[in-house]
């Protein structure tokens, strides 16, 4: 088991990390007026390939209600298209345009070079092991049965603190 003192500094640095990177989001200028970090992971997740909306909540962790919401939006501004499935006549497909690509390339080229600056000082090893620990995370949280349980879980959401 895992020393509760360095549990404690991970989860306290982790909150700090999660606010410095939504005011670095916030002091950005949007690259496009229906993008934001609401509707970027809808776009996100469509790079793979076309969705139905229902798969697309599913993917981005949300009720069907906002995503459709996002997704008319979205459409609305040219960024994804809206598709009946050939499946199912009764459903849709999501797809991006290729305006929603450039917007998310442009989202992603920004970003990168944002961290690049950030880790100028650090080693390539440094990076690769940091990113290992990091997807480890991201893994065991997405298991984790006992996550909604969390009080804590809208505190390190928002980046409140107590």
């Amino acid at each position: 088991m895992v020393n509760p003192q360095y549990v404690e500094e991970l989860t306290d640095e982790l909150i700090e990390t999660l606010k410095g990177l939504r005011t670095a989001k916030q002091s950005l200028p949007r690259l496009h007026p229906a993008v934001d970090q609401l509707t970027y992971p809808v776009l996100q997740s469509l790079a793979d390939g076309p969705r139905r909306v229902g798969d697309l909540a599913s993917a981005v962790g949300t009720e069907i209600s906002t995503v459709s919401r996002q997704v008319t939006m979205l459409s609305n501004h040219g960024l994804l298209t809206k598709d009946t499935d050939p499946n199912d006549g009764r459903a849709q497909v999501l797809s991006l345009t290729a305006e929603g690509r450039k917007v998310l390339a442009q989202s992603r080229d920004r970003r990168n070079a944002l961290f690049q600056q950030l880790l100028k000082d650090w080693s390539d090893n440094e990076v690769v092991h940091f990113t290992h620990h990091l997807r480890q995370l991201s893994i065991d949280l997405a298991a984790s049965p006992d996550l909604a349980s969390l009080d804590t879980a809208d505190e390190v959401e928002s980046g409140e603190t107590e």
